[in-house]
C-alpha cells in the first residue's frame, strides 16, 4: 500500500468509481468514457490543490517542547525525513501518516474534507 493510499485509509475517505471523480454528471460525461461502466473503485485524486491545502493546514499547527527554561515553539515539516522520497506527494502523505496519531480530531476531520474535496 502506498503512503497516499495509507493516508486516505487513515482519514477514512471512501473509494468511488473513477468516473465519479472525473466526469460523472458533468457536461463531459458520456458512455464513451473508459471508466463509465467500470466497477473498480479508487480514492479521489491527490491533487496539487489538496496538497497545498494540507500544507496550509499543517503549517498552522503549534508544537511545543517543554524545557527547564520554559516552552519553546517548534514547527518543522521535515517531509520525508532521512528516507526522503523524490516524489513530493508521497513525502507529504508519509509525513501526515507519521504524525496522524498526534493530530486533533478537528485536524483529522479537516484533512478528510480536503482529501474528499
Amino acid at each position: 500500500m502506498s503512503e497516499i493510499e495509507k493516508l486516505y485509509e487513515l482519514a477514512e475517505v471512501e473509494k468511488k468509481r473513477m468516473c465519479e471523480w472525473t466526469c460523472k454528471g458533468s457536461e463531459h460525461c458520456s458512455t464513451n468514457c473508459e471508466h463509465y461502466e467500470s466497477t473498480k473503485e479508487y480514492y479521489p485524486p491527490f491533487t496539487a490543490e489538496k496538497q497545498l491545502e494540507l500544507i496550509k493546514l499543517l503549517s498552522e499547527r503549534e508544537i511545543y517542547i517543554n524545557h527547564a527554561e520554559g516552552k519553546y515553539f517548534i514547527f518543522t515539516m521535515n517531509i520525508g525525513g532521512s528516507e526522503c522520497s523524490k516524489d513530493f506527494d508521497t513525502s507529504l502523505a508519509k509525513y501526515i501518516n507519521l504524525i496522524w496519531q498526534d493530530l486533533t480530531e478537528e485536524e483529522r476531520n479537516s484533512i478528510k474534507e480536503i482529501l474528499q474535496g
